[in-house]
C-alpha cells in the first residue's frame, strides 16, 4: 500500500475537514451526514467485525443458510428446524404472481432494465396487497415474505423472455437459492454453487444504515405503506455510487487479460484517474471483511468450472489496486466472479443484490414503523443572502 502521503498533508486535511463541519452560527455540518450516528438499530452492527442480531456474519455465511438469515433479520431470533420448515413453507407458498404481473412482464420494453422491471413489479405488487397500509409487524412480515418469494420468480421470468425462452416453473423441493439458480438458467446447481450463492446472500442481507436502507427508514418514517419503501431502496440502490456499478468488474477483469499486465494496467488507470468498480467503501476503509469471507467459495468454484487463470489476476488486480492506488476490495469484487462462475449475466447482478438486501430492507422499516418517528434532518444554506424584492415593472 502506498504510505508516501506526508503526515502534515493528513494533517492538514484533517483540519480542513473539521473546519467544513462548522458553520459561521457554530453549528455542526457533516456534508453527506459521514459519520454521522442518525439513531439506535437492533438489527446489525457494521465495522471491522459484522454482526446480525449480535451473531458474526463470518459463522452465519459459513453455516447457516439465507433463509436462516432472513428469519434472523426480520423475527430477531436464529429458528430452530421446525421454524425455519414452516418459514421455508411459507415463502414457498407465496411465490405465486398475480396476473397483472405477467400482464407487465409481457408488456414491459425488451430493452428494460431488470431493476427498472422489479420496480414497477414490487410497486404493482402493492396494489394487490390486501392490506397495504397496515403497519402492525406480523403484517409487515408477511409483506416482506410475500416480496422473498416473488421477486426471484418475476426477476427469472422476465430474464428468460429477453433471451427468447419460456420461463421455468418453481422447483419448491429445492432451496430458496438452488430455486433461483433453476429459474434463471434450467439447470439444477451442484451443492459447491447452492453453498456459494448461499454465502452471498447472507453476506449481501444486511448492512446499516446504507443509503438504500436509510432511504427506506426515511419513507417508513413518514408513514408510507412498506411496498412505497420497498420501491424507494431500490431506486436508491439503482445509483452508480450505491450499487450500479457491480456490473462493471467482469469489464475490468476483461480489460486485464493477462495476470502478469495487473501492475501496468493499474499504474495507467491510476495516471487517468480512473474509477474502480470493486474496490474502496465509505464504512471499511481498512478493507470489507465480506471481501475476504467470500473468496473462498470465489476460490472453490473458480478450482471446480477451470476458471484459476481468473482467479489469479483478480488476486494479481487486486495486490496492484491496493499498492497504487491504497483501495482495499469490497464485496462487489469476489461476488461479480462468483455469479460469473455461476453463469449469470452480470446485467442481473443488482437485482440479485435486491433479492438479497430486501431481507434487511425489510427489518430496518418494521423497527423503523414501531419507532413511530420522523426523519426530518436540517440543511445549511449557501444561497444569496436577503435581498430586496423589486416589483416586475420596475426591474430593469
Amino acid at each position: 500500500m502506498n504510505n508516501s502521503q506526508p503526515a502534515s498533508s493528513l494533517v492538514l486535511q484533517g483540519m480542513q475537514r473539521l473546519i467544513e463541519r462548522v458553520t459561521m452560527e457554530n453549528e455542526l455540518w457533516f456534508p453527506g451526514l459521514e459519520g454521522v450516528i442518525a439513531d439506535e438499530t437492533s438489527i446489525s452492527s457494521i465495522g471491522d467485525h459484522i454482526l446480525y442480531r449480535g451473531y458474526t456474519l463470518n459463522d452465519l455465511a459459513e453455516n447457516s443458510s439465507f433463509m436462516e438469515v432472513a428469519f434472523l433479520l426480520l423475527q430477531g431470533e436464529i429458528p430452530n428446524q421446525e421454524f425455519l420448515a414452516d418459514f421455508q413453507s411459507v415463502v414457498g407458498e407465496s411465490a405465486e404472481l398475480p396476473h397483472a404481473v405477467h400482464e407487465m412482464l409481457l408488456n414491459s420494453p425488451l430493452h428494460a432494465d431488470p431493476m427498472d422491471t422489479l420496480r414497477t413489479g414490487i410497486s404493482l405488487l402493492g396494489e394487490h396487497n390486501s392490506h397495504p397500509t397496515d403497519f402492525d409487524r406480523h403484517v409487515v412480515t408477511q409483506q416482506a415474505i410475500q416480496l422473498l418469494a416473488q421477486l426471484p420468480v418475476m426477476m427469472a421470468a422476465r430474464h428468460r423472455q429477453q433471451l427468447g425462452f419460456d420461463p421455468v416453473t418453481p422447483d419448491m423441493n429445492l432451496s430458496y437459492v438452488a430455486n433461483l439458480i433453476w429459474m434463471l438458467t434450467g439447470k439444477l446447481p451442484s451443492a459447491l454453487q447452492e453453498r456459494a450463492l448461499d454465502a452471498l446472500f447472507i453476506l449481501y442481507a444486511e448492512h446499516g444504515f446504507n443509503p438504500s436502507t436509510y432511504t427506506a427508514r426515511l419513507v417508513a418514517s413518514t408513514g408510507a405503506d412498506y411496498f412505497s419503501c420497498m420501491t424507494s431502496a431500490l431506486g436508491a440502490m439503482k445509483g452508480p455510487l450505491h450499487g450500479g456499478l457491480r456490473d462493471r468488474v467482469i469489464d475490468l477483469l476483461n480489460e486485464v487479460d493477462e495476470k502478469n499486465k495487473a501492475d501496468s494496467w493499474v499504474q495507467a488507470a491510476l495516471k487517468m484517474k480512473r474509477a474502480l468498480p470493486g474496490f474502496g467503501h465509505r464504512v471499511h476503509a481498512k478493507g470489507d471483511p465480506r471481501a475476504r469471507m467470500l473468496r473462498k467459495q470465489c476460490r472453490e468454484l473458480a478450482s471446480a468450472g477451470g476458471n484459476e487463470e481468473l482467479e489469479e489476476r483478480a488476486d494479481a488486480i487486486r495486490h496492484a489496486v491496493a499498492e497504487h492506488y491504497g483501495m482495499l476490495a469490497n464485496l462487489n469484487w469476489p461476488a461479480a466472479r462468483l455469479l460469473h462462475y455461476l453463469d449469470i449475466s452480470p446485467e442481473l447482478f443488482s437485482s440479485l443484490f435486491v433479492i438479497s438486501r430486501l431481507a434487511g430492507w425489510s427489518a430496518h422499516v418494521i423497527e423503523q414503523y414501531e419507532s413511530r418517528s420522523l426523519i426530518r434532518p436540517r440543511s445549511r444554506y449557501n444561497g444569496p443572502g436577503e435581498r430586496r424584492f423589486v416589483p416586475i415593472d420596475r426591474r430593469s
